[in-house]
C-alpha cells in the first residue's frame, strides 16, 4: 500500500509523470497541483514528496541532502519558487518538513521519516 494517496484519484506520484530533463522545463500546473494536494498517510509520504520535487529540480546541485535534512536553494528561478509555494500551500506537509528559510530562497527541510544519525 502506498503511503502517498488514499485513493487512485488523489494526487501523488504516478509512473507516467514526466521528470524534468535537460530541457529545464517549467513545472506544469499538474505537477504543482500534485505537490499542493499531496496526501500523507504517514511519514513515508514525506520522503516520496521530497523525492518527487527533487526529481523536478532544474539544478540538482542546488538540492543537497545531509542525513534527514535537505538544503535547497531556488537559485531565483520562478519554477523552483512555484514548487515551494505549492509545498507551503500543503498545510500538513509544510508543517512537517519546514525547518527554516533564509533570504535569497534558501530552505532547510526535514524528512522526519528518516532516523537521526547517532
Amino acid at each position: 500500500m502506498s503511503a502517498l494517496v488514499a485513493d487512485p484519484a488523489a494526487p501523488g506520484l504516478a509512473a507516467e509523470d514526466p521528470i524534468l530533463g535537460d530541457e529545464g522545463e517549467y513545472p506544469s500546473d499538474v505537477e504543482l497541483a500534485r505537490i499542493e494536494a499531496w496526501f500523507l498517510t504517514d511519514f513515508r509520504g514525506l520522503t516520496e514528496l521530497l523525492a518527487y520535487m527533487r526529481a523536478r529540480w532544474r539544478w540538482p546541485d542546488y538540492w543537497r541532502q545531509r542525513g534527514r535534512f535537505h538544503h535547497v536553494s531556488t537559485g531565483g528561478w520562478s519554477g523552483h519558487e512555484d514548487m515551494f509555494v505549492s509545498l507551503s500551500n500543503n498545510f500538513v506537509a509544510w508543517h512537517l518538513v519546514f525547518v527554516c528559510e533564509r533570504r535569497g530562497g534558501h530552505y532547510i527541510l526535514e524528512d522526519r521519516n528518516l532516523r537521526p544519525a547517532r
